[in-house]
């Protein structure tokens, strides 16, 4: 799945007004990476019969189905400037899980939700706001 224009300039526009330039990956101190995982449940009620209180929950022949769909997007930065361990992977500096972002299935339609946590997640951050100065 690629990512849509408008989630990659909100990230772009973010880390800027944070303090951060863009950089080639050969010269860059830091990297953003993406990754999500996006599940749909399918729910199927068998029809059942209560008696409570003298109240019929439901016909006995009734049931019911459903699905939805929900996914979750972690946003990770990494240290470039420090070589990973060998077989091991680069520093981590932060994270944010933006749970329940993705409800649609094609990136656009999923964008402005995605969008919106991604600001949040930028906005909450008091790591990102001190660690931009060089």
């Amino acid at each position: 799945m690629t990512i849509p224009n408008s989630v990659a300039t909100t990230i772009s526009t973010q880390m800027t007004a944070l303090g951060y330039t863009a950089a080639s990956q050969a010269t860059a101190d830091t990297g953003m990476r993406l990754a999500w995982e996006k599940s749909t449940y399918v729910i199927y009620s068998g029809g059942y019969c209560s008696i409570y209180w003298g109240y019929y929950g439901c016909w006995p022949t009734w049931g019911y189905t459903g699905s939805y769909t929900t996914g979750t997007t972690l946003m990770v930065m990494v240290d470039l400037r420090t070589a990973p361990p060998s077989g091991g992977t680069r520093p981590i500096l932060w994270v944010s899980a933006l749970y329940g972002v993705l409800q649609s299935s094609t990136p656009e339609a999923n964008a402005p939700a995605l969008n919106q946590g991604l600001v949040r997640a930028f906005n909450q951050s008091p790591y990102l706001r001190t660690s931009a100065a060089p």
